[in-house]
């Protein structure tokens, strides 16, 4: 299977920002691991199939994959993984603006 690109969006960028800097304060090696650990996951993830869990039964490419303690919502084309955002398993599921930026992209890539 040819590898898919990446793609961050805005939103998943501010997130892992937020998560950085939140650790950061008190553990600047532990919050660079986890940056590491979130990058090596997402690149992995960009070269198999369909992977993770579905978030959507209206829409199989809106997937979702643990990391630690974060879920990392994703969709899934042939050609991208696109990386929508970051939450920690704590805070609210799929936010809605998610779900919408999910549809905006689908229709990006039709």
């Amino acid at each position: 299977m040819k590898r898919r690109g990446i793609r961050l969006s805005t939103r998943a960028s501010d997130d892992l920002t937020e998560i950085y800097r939140g650790l950061a304060i008190k553990n600047p090696p532990a919050a660079e691991r986890l940056v590491r650990i979130f990058a090596e996951k997402i690149e992995a993830i960009a070269g198999v199939g369909l992977t993770g869990t579905a978030v959507d039964e209206a829409d199989e490419q809106l997937r979702m994959i643990v990391v630690r303690d974060h879920r990392v919502y994703v969709r899934v084309t042939d050609s991208h993984l696109i990386v929508l955002g970051i939450r920690h398993a704590r805070r609210l599921t799929l936010p809605a603006h998610l779900s919408a930026m999910a549809r905006s992209e689908k229709s990006e890539d039709s």
